[in-house]
Protein backbone atom coordinates (compact mmCIF):
# COMPACT_ATOMS: atom_id res chain seq x y z
CA UNK A 1 0.00 0.00 0.00
CA UNK A 2 1.65 3.10 -0.62
CA UNK A 3 2.95 5.60 1.70
CA UNK A 4 0.62 8.40 3.01
CA UNK A 5 1.57 11.92 1.70
CA UNK A 6 2.73 14.96 4.48
CA UNK A 7 0.00 16.74 4.96
CA UNK A 8 0.46 20.31 5.54
CA UNK A 9 -2.33 21.56 7.81
CA UNK A 10 -3.63 20.75 10.84
CA UNK A 11 -7.18 18.97 10.60
CA UNK A 12 -9.97 21.13 11.94
CA UNK A 13 -12.96 19.21 13.30
CA UNK A 14 -14.38 22.48 14.71
CA UNK A 15 -14.67 23.96 11.08
CA UNK A 16 -15.61 20.74 9.69
CA UNK A 17 -18.44 20.12 11.84
CA UNK A 18 -19.70 23.75 10.73
CA UNK A 19 -19.65 23.17 7.21
CA UNK A 20 -22.85 21.91 5.83
CA UNK A 21 -21.52 21.07 2.63
CA UNK A 22 -18.20 19.51 4.47
CA UNK A 23 -20.33 17.27 6.41
CA UNK A 24 -22.66 16.56 3.19
CA UNK A 25 -19.29 15.27 1.22
CA UNK A 26 -18.25 12.94 4.34
CA UNK A 27 -21.71 11.64 4.83
CA UNK A 28 -21.24 10.80 0.93
CA UNK A 29 -17.96 8.93 1.61
CA UNK A 30 -19.22 7.12 4.50
CA UNK A 31 -21.89 5.69 2.55
CA UNK A 32 -19.84 5.16 -0.36
CA UNK A 33 -17.46 3.00 1.61
CA UNK A 34 -19.89 1.03 3.29
CA UNK A 35 -21.60 0.04 0.14
CA UNK A 36 -18.13 -1.38 -1.19
CA UNK A 37 -17.81 -3.16 1.70
CA UNK A 38 -14.65 -0.89 2.70
CA UNK A 39 -12.29 -2.77 4.87
CA UNK A 40 -9.33 -0.46 5.44
CA UNK A 41 -7.86 -1.41 1.94
CA UNK A 42 -8.28 -0.10 -1.65
CA UNK A 43 -9.76 -2.64 -3.90
CA UNK A 44 -7.10 -4.10 -6.13
CA UNK A 45 -9.85 -4.02 -9.32
CA UNK A 46 -13.32 -2.73 -10.14
CA UNK A 47 -14.55 0.86 -10.80
CA UNK A 48 -12.31 4.25 -10.57
CA UNK A 49 -14.86 5.61 -8.29
CA UNK A 50 -14.43 2.99 -6.03
CA UNK A 51 -10.60 3.14 -5.72
CA UNK A 52 -11.35 7.03 -4.97
CA UNK A 53 -13.73 6.61 -2.34
CA UNK A 54 -11.12 4.09 -0.49
CA UNK A 55 -7.67 6.29 -0.85
CA UNK A 56 -9.19 9.03 0.09
CA UNK A 57 -10.62 6.56 3.45
CA UNK A 58 -7.49 5.48 4.11
CA UNK A 59 -6.14 9.17 3.77
CA UNK A 60 -3.91 8.89 0.76
CA UNK A 61 -3.41 11.50 -2.28
CA UNK A 62 -6.23 11.45 -5.08
CA UNK A 63 -6.49 13.31 -8.15
CA UNK A 64 -8.90 16.10 -7.49
CA UNK A 65 -10.77 15.57 -10.74
CA UNK A 66 -11.31 11.71 -9.60
CA UNK A 67 -12.59 12.95 -6.21
CA UNK A 68 -15.08 15.46 -8.09
CA UNK A 69 -16.34 12.28 -9.94
CA UNK A 70 -17.03 10.57 -6.97
CA UNK A 71 -18.16 12.72 -4.56
CA UNK A 72 -19.30 16.13 -6.33
CA UNK A 73 -18.01 18.39 -8.36
CA UNK A 74 -17.45 20.53 -5.67
CA UNK A 75 -15.82 17.99 -3.21
CA UNK A 76 -12.93 19.04 -3.27
CA UNK A 77 -13.39 22.58 -2.33
CA UNK A 78 -16.21 22.04 0.04
CA UNK A 79 -13.29 19.98 2.13
CA UNK A 80 -10.32 22.41 1.66
CA UNK A 81 -12.56 25.21 2.91
CA UNK A 82 -13.60 23.63 6.04
CA UNK A 83 -9.96 22.45 6.51
CA UNK A 84 -10.22 18.54 5.92
CA UNK A 85 -7.64 18.24 3.11
CA UNK A 86 -4.89 20.06 1.61
CA UNK A 87 -5.02 20.46 -2.66
CA UNK A 88 -1.82 20.20 -3.71
CA UNK A 89 -0.52 20.12 -7.46
CA UNK A 90 -3.93 18.78 -8.68
CA UNK A 91 -4.22 16.06 -5.46
CA UNK A 92 -6.97 16.04 -2.68
CA UNK A 93 -4.69 15.38 0.24
CA UNK A 94 -6.75 14.18 2.64
CA UNK A 95 -5.73 15.24 6.88
CA UNK A 96 -8.12 12.63 8.07
CA UNK A 97 -8.06 8.79 7.67
CA UNK A 98 -11.65 6.76 7.93
CA UNK A 99 -11.10 3.05 10.32
CA UNK A 100 -13.31 0.84 9.49
CA UNK A 101 -14.80 -1.95 11.94
CA UNK A 102 -17.78 -3.78 10.62
CA UNK A 103 -20.02 -0.99 8.88
CA UNK A 104 -19.03 1.53 12.08
CA UNK A 105 -16.63 4.11 10.57
CA UNK A 106 -14.21 5.92 13.24
CA UNK A 107 -11.93 9.11 11.95
CA UNK A 108 -8.93 10.02 12.47
CA UNK A 109 -7.20 12.92 12.34
CA UNK A 110 -3.71 12.88 10.22
CA UNK A 111 -2.03 15.46 11.92
CA UNK A 112 -1.93 14.55 15.21
CA UNK A 113 1.44 12.56 15.84
CA UNK A 114 2.26 12.49 19.40
CA UNK A 115 1.10 16.48 19.90
CA UNK A 116 -0.48 17.49 23.76
CA UNK A 117 -3.74 17.14 22.21
CA UNK A 118 -3.75 14.50 19.94
CA UNK A 119 -7.08 12.01 19.16
CA UNK A 120 -6.29 8.55 20.65
CA UNK A 121 -6.99 5.54 19.36
CA UNK A 122 -5.64 2.73 19.88
CA UNK A 123 -5.75 -1.45 19.98
CA UNK A 124 -6.85 -1.41 23.61
CA UNK A 125 -9.88 0.82 22.31
CA UNK A 126 -11.55 -2.10 20.42
CA UNK A 127 -10.77 -4.36 23.39
CA UNK A 128 -12.75 -2.25 25.10
CA UNK A 129 -15.83 -1.77 23.04
CA UNK A 130 -15.66 -5.68 23.09
CA UNK A 131 -15.49 -6.44 26.16
CA UNK A 132 -18.30 -3.57 26.79
CA UNK A 133 -20.16 -6.20 24.37
CA UNK A 134 -19.47 -8.92 26.36
CA UNK A 135 -20.90 -7.84 29.77
CA UNK A 136 -22.59 -4.57 29.10
CA UNK A 137 -26.69 -5.19 28.85
CA UNK A 138 -26.83 -4.31 25.54
CA UNK A 139 -30.05 -1.85 26.06
CA UNK A 140 -30.81 1.77 27.18
CA UNK A 141 -28.20 4.76 27.71
CA UNK A 142 -24.93 4.70 28.07
CA UNK A 143 -21.85 6.85 28.53
CA UNK A 144 -18.67 6.90 27.15
CA UNK A 145 -15.79 8.86 29.13
CA UNK A 146 -12.93 10.14 27.81
CA UNK A 147 -13.74 8.75 24.16
CA UNK A 148 -11.01 9.95 21.87
CA UNK A 149 -11.84 9.50 18.38
CA UNK A 150 -15.62 8.03 19.36
CA UNK A 151 -14.78 4.78 18.35
CA UNK A 152 -16.06 2.69 21.40
CA UNK A 153 -19.82 5.21 21.32
CA UNK A 154 -19.86 4.67 17.66
CA UNK A 155 -19.56 1.05 18.08
CA UNK A 156 -21.94 0.37 20.97
CA UNK A 157 -24.47 2.83 19.48
CA UNK A 158 -26.83 0.26 17.38
CA UNK A 159 -27.75 -1.11 21.05
CA UNK A 160 -28.16 1.84 22.95
CA UNK A 161 -30.76 4.24 22.61
CA UNK A 162 -28.87 6.84 24.22
CA UNK A 163 -25.53 7.39 23.62
CA UNK A 164 -23.39 10.21 25.44
CA UNK A 165 -19.78 10.79 25.07
CA UNK A 166 -17.22 13.01 27.11
CA UNK A 167 -14.09 14.40 25.87
CA UNK A 168 -11.42 17.20 28.17
CA UNK A 169 -10.24 18.46 25.09
CA UNK A 170 -12.78 20.28 23.01
CA UNK A 171 -10.59 19.43 19.45
CA UNK A 172 -10.82 15.76 20.50
CA UNK A 173 -15.00 15.84 21.32
CA UNK A 174 -15.34 17.64 17.56
CA UNK A 175 -13.50 14.94 16.22
CA UNK A 176 -15.48 12.21 18.25
CA UNK A 177 -18.74 14.51 16.74
CA UNK A 178 -17.55 14.29 13.56
CA UNK A 179 -17.42 9.82 13.90
CA UNK A 180 -21.16 9.89 15.40
CA UNK A 181 -22.34 11.96 12.60
CA UNK A 182 -20.72 9.49 10.27
CA UNK A 183 -22.65 6.42 12.05
CA UNK A 184 -26.13 7.72 11.88
CA UNK A 185 -29.20 5.85 13.62
CA UNK A 186 -31.94 5.04 11.28
CA UNK A 187 -33.85 8.54 11.68
CA UNK A 188 -30.66 10.26 10.43
CA UNK A 189 -29.57 11.37 13.70
CA UNK A 190 -26.08 10.76 14.69
CA UNK A 191 -24.97 7.89 16.48
CA UNK A 192 -24.67 9.97 20.13
CA UNK A 193 -24.30 13.15 21.62
CA UNK A 194 -20.56 14.65 22.33
CA UNK A 195 -19.72 16.88 24.95
CA UNK A 196 -17.11 18.75 26.13
CA UNK A 197 -16.48 17.89 29.88
CA UNK A 198 -13.79 16.61 32.75
CA UNK A 199 -14.82 12.79 32.86
CA UNK A 200 -18.13 12.72 33.62
CA UNK A 201 -18.84 16.79 35.05
CA UNK A 202 -22.28 17.89 33.78
CA UNK A 203 -23.42 13.60 33.25
CA UNK A 204 -26.68 13.10 35.73
CA UNK A 205 -25.93 9.92 37.88
CA UNK A 206 -27.69 7.12 38.26
CA UNK A 207 -28.79 7.45 34.62
CA UNK A 208 -26.83 5.01 32.38
CA UNK A 209 -26.97 1.47 31.79
CA UNK A 210 -23.57 1.03 30.52
CA UNK A 211 -20.66 3.60 31.37
CA UNK A 212 -16.98 2.62 29.67
CA UNK A 213 -13.84 4.44 29.91
CA UNK A 214 -10.19 4.13 28.75
CA UNK A 215 -8.66 6.56 30.65
CA UNK A 216 -5.15 7.73 30.68
CA UNK A 217 -2.74 5.99 33.13
CA UNK A 218 0.63 6.89 32.00
CA UNK A 219 2.64 8.16 35.67
CA UNK A 220 4.58 11.52 35.32
CA UNK A 221 7.19 10.37 37.81
CA UNK A 222 10.75 10.95 36.80
CA UNK A 223 12.29 11.78 33.39
CA UNK A 224 9.99 8.78 31.64
CA UNK A 225 6.80 11.18 32.80
CA UNK A 226 4.75 12.64 30.09
CA UNK A 227 2.88 15.30 29.01
CA UNK A 228 0.24 14.41 26.69
CA UNK A 229 -3.52 14.82 27.67
CA UNK A 230 -4.18 11.26 26.34
CA UNK A 231 -1.82 9.44 28.13
CA UNK A 232 -1.41 11.32 31.26
CA UNK A 233 -2.65 9.71 34.47
CA UNK A 234 -1.10 11.58 37.45
CA UNK A 235 1.76 11.70 39.50
CA UNK A 236 1.42 8.26 39.68
CA UNK A 237 -0.99 7.02 36.95
CA UNK A 238 -3.57 6.13 39.16
CA UNK A 239 -4.64 9.91 40.21
CA UNK A 240 -7.28 9.93 36.95
CA UNK A 241 -7.80 6.30 36.58
CA UNK A 242 -9.44 6.40 39.83
CA UNK A 243 -11.39 9.34 39.13
CA UNK A 244 -13.00 7.76 35.55
CA UNK A 245 -13.83 4.57 37.99
CA UNK A 246 -15.45 6.49 41.12
CA UNK A 247 -17.40 9.00 38.50
CA UNK A 248 -18.36 6.01 36.25
CA UNK A 249 -19.85 3.83 39.36
CA UNK A 250 -21.91 7.43 40.14
CA UNK A 251 -23.96 7.39 36.45
CA UNK A 252 -24.72 3.35 37.21
CA UNK A 253 -28.71 3.28 37.25
CA UNK A 254 -29.67 0.32 38.98
CA UNK A 255 -28.37 -3.04 37.29
CA UNK A 256 -26.04 -0.66 35.63
CA UNK A 257 -22.34 -2.08 34.50
CA UNK A 258 -19.18 0.17 34.02
CA UNK A 259 -16.42 -1.02 31.83
CA UNK A 260 -12.67 0.52 32.55
CA UNK A 261 -9.49 -0.41 31.07
CA UNK A 262 -6.40 0.27 33.55
CA UNK A 263 -3.44 -1.33 35.27
CA UNK A 264 -3.29 -3.05 38.18
CA UNK A 265 0.12 -1.99 39.53
CA UNK A 266 1.80 -3.04 42.35
CA UNK A 267 4.33 -0.95 44.06
CA UNK A 268 7.31 -1.44 46.35
CA UNK A 269 5.66 -0.98 49.58
CA UNK A 270 2.95 -3.67 48.48
CA UNK A 271 -0.13 -1.55 47.60
CA UNK A 272 -2.32 -2.10 45.10
CA UNK A 273 -4.32 1.22 44.57
CA UNK A 274 -6.83 -0.64 41.82
CA UNK A 275 -7.07 -3.38 44.48
CA UNK A 276 -7.87 -1.06 47.40
CA UNK A 277 -10.04 1.00 45.20
CA UNK A 278 -12.37 -1.73 44.17
CA UNK A 279 -12.02 -2.91 47.99
CA UNK A 280 -13.75 0.87 48.67
CA UNK A 281 -16.34 0.45 45.60
CA UNK A 282 -17.52 -2.99 47.27
CA UNK A 283 -18.22 -1.42 50.94
CA UNK A 284 -20.73 1.15 48.66
CA UNK A 285 -22.37 -2.55 47.60
CA UNK A 286 -20.79 -2.51 43.58
CA UNK A 287 -20.45 -6.06 42.44
CA UNK A 288 -16.18 -5.28 41.65
CA UNK A 289 -14.34 -7.98 39.29
CA UNK A 290 -10.83 -6.61 37.94
CA UNK A 291 -10.28 -8.77 34.70
CA UNK A 292 -6.99 -9.67 32.95
CA UNK A 293 -7.18 -8.28 29.20
CA UNK A 294 -5.21 -9.73 26.31
CA UNK A 295 -2.67 -7.23 26.69
CA UNK A 296 -0.11 -10.07 27.96
CA UNK A 297 -0.86 -11.38 24.67
CA UNK A 298 0.06 -8.75 22.58
CA UNK A 299 2.01 -7.02 24.58
CA UNK A 300 4.54 -9.79 26.41
CA UNK A 301 7.11 -6.89 27.37
CA UNK A 302 4.56 -3.85 29.26
CA UNK A 303 5.45 -5.16 32.54
CA UNK A 304 9.13 -5.13 31.96
CA UNK A 305 8.75 -1.83 29.43
CA UNK A 306 6.73 -0.14 33.15
CA UNK A 307 9.16 -1.46 36.05
CA UNK A 308 11.96 -0.39 33.85
CA UNK A 309 10.81 3.37 33.28
CA UNK A 310 9.28 4.17 37.01
CA UNK A 311 10.77 3.85 39.80
CA UNK A 312 8.55 1.95 42.43
CA UNK A 313 6.68 -0.07 40.31
CA UNK A 314 7.36 -3.67 41.27
CA UNK A 315 4.79 -5.76 39.10
CA UNK A 316 2.39 -4.31 36.58
CA UNK A 317 -0.87 -6.00 34.43
CA UNK A 318 -3.60 -4.25 32.11
CA UNK A 319 -6.75 -5.11 33.03
CA UNK A 320 -10.47 -4.71 32.95
CA UNK A 321 -12.44 -3.22 35.93
CA UNK A 322 -16.06 -4.32 35.73
CA UNK A 323 -18.32 -2.62 38.55
CA UNK A 324 -22.09 -3.32 38.32
CA UNK A 325 -24.55 -1.39 40.75
CA UNK A 326 -26.97 -4.05 42.37
CA UNK A 327 -30.54 -3.77 40.91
Amino acid sequence: MPAPPTVTGQFRPEAVLASAPAMVVLGRLARELRRQGYANEVPTGGPTAERTVARVGLGLDVDAHDVALALGPTAPQDLLEAGAVDVVDGLVVPRFALYAEGPSLVLLPRDDGLAPDRVYFGRDTLWLAQLARQWGPGRGAMADLGTGAGAVAALLAPAYERVVATDVAPRTAASAAVTMALNPRADGSPAGVVCVADVAAGLRGGAYDLVTANPPWVPDLGPGGVRRTYARGGETGFELPRRFVVESAELLAPGGVAVVLGIDVTWADGSRPLVALARGLRRLGHEVAIVPTEAADVWPTLEADLTARFEGMRSVAHVVLLVRRPS
